[in-house]
This record gives structure tokens, sequence and C-alpha cells, in this order.
């Protein structure tokens, strides 16, 4: 079982989660963080070279627009047409923090995260879809859940709409019937609400709904960088994320921290109340119980040694990560290193999905394993390399294995890497 904690470390908070002492993954809880707020952005410029805009969404500070992605433009200011210009206010969504030097990433696709429920706007002509995850595998309990969830979209609908004909909207464009008619979106139940209580499911997401609603009813009387949305508590992403029936504690030795969980546990989990636990001990911090400092400065070392002996070298670029497997400490004859190479292939593909979590890195990655001789042993290891990246809660891939045998990974960008959030931070690395 795994054990959800928050705590300061070097005046820094974190969230991680341990397994048998061991960090599987951390983040750092940023109070400025932006992924996921919704503004009324103003267009600065159009960049067709690069089928871009940039929009400014606060005072001083713009994101990168994709003409390509976001095909569908919610506006904000009267248009008599659907092309962007600069000075049309519009709603976007940050959906990817700035990295390095690129600015964050900025959507038309807005959508909205509960534990149980994700909604997302419809940018086609569409009716309301309820879908449920695939990895939901009772398929009574996913139809179940998909026609309560059905009917109570239908009911709040109802509630501001009236009975009104889907069709009033279908001659209008998806930016005007967002904005001024029925918005039309889809929603996704999550793996999460599988072995949730129908109430809990269902009230998420009438509030998901409402929230929707009001945000699409008032934007087109907002001026331009208002802030329209923003995610829940930082300290509560994991929590939601993880599914506290899945933990088996929650320990903070933050007072304030502790106090906002056990608000959400008690209105939406109060059957895993009793996981939660203030630490109080004067003589032993939480962070040394766990050694979360020492496990963050390996976190952002190079080298991360294998039980075999081998290891890693973890080497983060402008354009990509490389993580290059060596046998290191191993010796032995010619036909033991045979079965040892994919040995120590698989304890590093094993490893290298842990790092990719534990330091959250994404974009593009290659891997240089090492060389294994039959086709057998290179899909066998392929293989199990898929498995491992399967588990991340990040969506990762497995591209190819090219002719010269490195491996290519690619692995969403969401939020800043740990390397480049503690980037020039002593403390932190101490």
């Amino acid at each position: 079982m795994q054990k959800l904690l928050i705590t300061n470390v070097n005046d820094i908070a974190v969230s991680t989660v341990c397994e048998d002492m061991t960090m599987r993954t951390i983040r750092v809880l940023q109070e400025d963080s932006i992924l996921g707020n919704i503004y009324v952005g103003r267009v600065e410029n159009i960049v067709n070279n690069i089928q871009a805009a940039f929009v400014e969404y606060a005072k001083g500070q713009k994101g990168y627009y994709s003409l390509t992605e976001n095909d569908k433009h919610i506006f904000l200011n009267r248009k008599n047409t659907d092309k962007l210009c600069a000075g049309d206010l519009i709603l976007v969504q940050v959906s990817r923090e700035s990295v390095k030097t690129k600015e964050p990433t900025l959507t038309s696709k807005i959508s909205l995260t509960g534990r149980f429920c994700a909604l997302s706007l419809n940018n086609k002509l569409e009716h309301p879809s309820v879908f449920a995850s695939r990895k939901i595998t009772d398929e009574e309990r996913k139809s179940h859940l998909q026609r309560i969830v059905k009917e109570t979209v239908k009911g709040v609908m109802r509630k501001h709409y009236g009975d009104e004909n889907e069709e009033k909207n279908c001659g209008s464009t998806a930016s005007e019937q967002h904005v001024s008619g029925q918005p039309v979106f889809d929603i996704i139940i999550r793996t999460n609400a599988e072995n949730a209580a129908d109430d809990a499911v269902v009230s998420e997401a009438a509030k998901l709904v409402e929230r929707l609603i009001e945000i699409m009813k008032y934007a087109p009387t907002r001026v331009a960088f208002t802030k329209m949305y923003s995610p829940t508590d930082t300290c509560l992403e994991d929590v939601q994320n993880l599914r506290a029936t899945n933990l088996e504690k929650i320990i903070t030795d933050i007072p304030e921290i502790y106090e906002t969980i056990r608000r959400y546990l008690l209105e939406n989990e109060p059957e895993e109340l009793s996981k939660l636990e203030l630490y109080d001990d004067k003589l032993l911090s939480l962070a040394s119980l766990y050694n979360i400092a020492g496990q963050l400065k390996n976190a952002l070392s190079t080298r991360v040694w294998l039980p075999s002996g081998g290891y890693l070298v973890i080497e983060p670029t402008e354009a990509l990560t490389v993580i290059d497997v060596n046998t290191g400490k191993f010796t032995g004859n010619r036909k033991l290193t045979d079965n040892t190479y994919l040995k120590i292939n698989k304890q590093a593909a094993e490893e290298i999905g842990r790092q990719l979590a534990l330091r959250n890195l994404s974009g593009i990655i290659i891997v240089d394993f090492i060389n294994l001789d039959t086709k057998e042993e290179r899909k066998e290891l392929m293989d199990y390399l898929e498995q491992i990246l399967s588990k991340d809660m990040v969506p990762a891939s497995v591209v190819d294995m090219t002719k010269l045998g490195l491996v290519e990974i690619t692995r969403k960008k969401i939020r800043k890497p740990l390397h480049e959030i503690l980037n020039g931070n002593r403390k932190a690395q101490e």
C-alpha cells in the first residue's frame, strides 16, 4: 500500500507518494501554478508561418495558442466571422505550464476535472455525450454510471434552459453556441467512480456542469485578463487523483494542509477520514523520517544505480531527455552475460518508468539500452517497457526502436520537470 506525504523540505512544500519508504512520485506544491486556470484572454498577434497566436491571459503574461489544434475559438466579443484577429477576446485555459524558454500553452478546449468525472467542451456541433473510462472493467457498473450521470446532466440542463430543443443551436457557430446558447460538452466518468457511491458521482457531475454553465454565462461580461476559474487547492490534487481508498495513510505535518484535506474528506469521503494523520513529532520531522531530502537529491542526480550493479545516466537537454543504460559494476563471462544483459535492461526499464514519474520528465525520451543479440529478447524488452509505462498516470508510450537500437518514448508535457522547478534552489538540493 502507498502513503501520501505532504511536508516541507527546506521551506519548499512537497507532495510525495511513498511505497515501502521509497518515493514513487514527488511534486512541488507551487502556489503560483496556473495549470488549468481559465482566463478571458486578448489576442496579441497572429503568427501565420507557425499557425499560432499569442494570447495575453494576464497583464504582461502571454501564452502560445495553436491555430491547428484550436480550430474553433470561443469569442467573447461580437464577431461577424470565425476568423481570429488581433485584439479579439477569447476564453482560454492553460493546458501546459511554461517549460524552459517556452510560453505556457493555451487551449480553447475548456475542461473541468473532478475526482469521479471530467467535463470538456465539445467544439463540434454534437449532442452532449457521457463516456466511461476503459479501465472500468465491470460493464454492468459502467452502463449504470453512464445512465445516472446522463440523467443528472439532463436535469441540470433542463433547470437552466428548460425543455428547449437542441436543434435551436444547430445553425450557430460553435463559438456562438458556447457563449450564448446551451454549451455542448462531453463527460468522461473516471476510473475512481467504479467503486464510489452513486450519490457522490452524480453530485460531482452536477457541480461540474453548473460550474461550466456559470463560466460560459459570465465570461462575455468580463474584461480582458479576468481569471474565470482556478482548479482545486494543489494539496488536494493527489488526494483526488490517487483515490484515498488505495492509500494506506495520508500524512502531513502542515496544520493548514491537514485542515484543508480534513474538510475535503469530511465532505466527500467521510469513510476515509481515519487515514488522515497530522504528524507532530518534535524530535524527528516527517521529512527526516522518510529521508525525503535525500531522495529528492537523488532525484536530481545524473546517475541512478540498479540492483544488478548497472546504472542509468539521465541527461535532460533543451530538446529531449537522453537515458543511457550501463552494465556498471557487473562482471562475468560471456556465457553468463548474454542472459544478464536482458535482466539489466528489464531492471532499467522498471527504473526508467519510476524516474520519469518521479522527475516528471516529458516530451521525447531516447533510451540507449544495452545491445541484445536476438530479436526475441528485444521484443521481450519492448513489451516489458510498454507494460511499465502503461501504469503511468501521465500518458506515456513506447514509439519504436531505431535501427541503431535506440528506444523512443514520448510522455505528455503537463507540468515543469522537477529539475527545472528546483533549478538554482540550493536549499532544496541539500
